[in-house]
């Protein structure tokens, strides 16, 4: 693989996912994390824009009855969504049908890194709390740069490694895999797209 994609391409790519991603929580929330966002820009950054919608589309539908609520974490659609565009359409050239599990995993094991990231926020909310009963100046520089660039600074970093070194492995795997198994995975992954629309017209019925 090209070494300029380690040391140049992927860091950039994931480092841009993860700032993307903060908008979900940390700053903004302009909806842009949202994995039918997220897919697409990635997508077309890598010459791939169908893969990106396609990644997009099936995480989005995954993810839009899923909401973080109280210790319940969801998958973290934005983060499976990169890794699986990035394992895709990179050099790996990992299968569509291996890259979508593994995204899938991916973005759950982000979703555990959350409960890290919720400890690191209450730590710093009582150093404020701290710093505001004792009438003392407020650091918000200081503030912004640990809670969400220590964020964006993990969060990348876990899209850097998952996608430097998980591609590679999806793609042995998969061409270890029997044969009916390959078979499975790419019949489950067509299916994904009508499992997601299913999941987006229950989502739109409830709505109304």
């Amino acid at each position: 693989m090209s070494i300029g994609w380690h040391l140049l391409e992927l860091p950039a790519l994931s480092v841009c996912a993860a700032a993307l991603e903060a908008d979900g929580v940390y700053v903004g929330q302009w909806m842009v994390s949202r994995p039918i966002v997220l897919g697409p820009l990635l997508g077309a950054a890598l010459g791939a824009p169908f893969a990106g919608v396609g990644f997009g589309a099936v995480f989005e539908a995954f993810s839009l009855e899923t909401a973080p609520v109280g210790g319940h974490i969801p998958i973290n659609g934005a983060v499976g969504t990169a890794c699986a565009v990035l394992m895709c359409a990179g050099p790996a050239g990992v299968a569509p049908a291996a890259a979508l599990p593994a995204g899938l995993a991916l973005g759950w094991a982000a979703a555990r890194m959350e409960h890290i990231f919720r400890d690191r926020r209450a730590a710093l909310a009582a150093e404020a709390q701290a710093l505001a009963g004792a009438g003392e100046e407020m650091p918000w520089s200081s503030f912004a740069c640990r809670s969400v660039g220590g964020h964006v600074a993990a969060m990348a970093a876990f899209i850097y490694v998952s996608s430097a070194a998980g591609g590679p492995a999806a793609r042995a795997i998969w061409g270890a895999l029997p044969g009916p198994l390959r078979l499975g995975f790419s019949a489950a992954f067509n299916w994904a797209p009508w499992l997601a629309a299913a999941i987006l017209i229950r989502a739109l019925v409830k709505a109304h």
